[in-house]
């Protein structure tokens, strides 16, 4: 409700209040796995919020503190084995994926989630699902097939339509994807004339002073 996150417990035939949180602004997307979930408000980023059950209370482990982004339109977790992170996707295209590292310095003490990467898609996400990952791959050992059972996939979809996914590799298959990447990109024509190598880049909303023939300067977003 607004910026409040409540917890409730169903009890003989009823729901009763268990535990709540103050968040900053407007909170229009949570997402729950055990005692985590994953808040996007709508002006102030993408928080983790822990629960602890036998203390009852719900409280804010780590958040995404940076200023002047656009506003997150979904957020999901991705995991892999005994890895977790954070995928949130936002106005301007990007699909932002976050850690929580509080032995690090930047993290100010767990504090602040690590940004690790930045992908724009070139759409605006507003949903994912995440789902066990699986493999089309053959004669895979069992230490490779338990690997690919231990994680999962992330489906997301966009207000234009589209779909794609998102799922943890292996550095040996990210090398070979990124070789055959500047194989197409150096040898394949673009016809629509996209850059191949800066569409991905990270996007974001800024505002551009132009002057008209009045001498009136003209906010444009861009």
């Amino acid at each position: 409700m607004a910026q409040k996150i409540f917890i409730w417990g169903f009890r003989d035939n009823d729901l009763q209040g268990i535990s709540f949180l103050d968040m900053h602004y407007y909170i229009h997307s949570l997402v729950s796995m055990r005692n985590l979930a994953v808040a996007c408000d709508m002006h102030d980023s993408m928080s983790l919020i822990r629960f602890q059950e036998q203390f009852k209370a719900l409280s804010v482990a780590s958040r995404d503190d940076r200023t002047d982004v656009p506003s997150p339109m979904a957020a999901q977790f991705l995991v892999d084995s005994n890895h977790l992170a954070f995928l949130m996707s936002d106005e301007a295209g990007n699909i932002c994926l976050f850690n929580y590292m509080p032995e690090t310095q930047e993290s100010n003490g767990g504090e602040r989630l690590i940004l690790r990467g930045v992908l724009n898609v070139g759409t605006n996400v507003n949903a994912w699902l995440r789902i066990k990952g699986h493999t089309s791959l053959f004669g895979l050992s069992p230490a490779e097939a338990k690997l690919v059972a231990q994680q999962q996939t992330c489906v997301w979809a966009s207000l234009d339509g589209s779909i794609g996914i998102v799922r943890p590799i292996s550095e040996r298959q990210f090398r070979r994807l990124h070789f055959l990447h500047q194989c197409m990109c150096n040898s394949v024509g673009q016809f629509a004339g996209l850059n191949p190598k800066a569409s991905p880049l990270h996007s974001t909303s800024i505002y551009i002073l132009v002057k008209d023939t009045s001498e009136k300067g003209i906010g444009i977003l861009c």
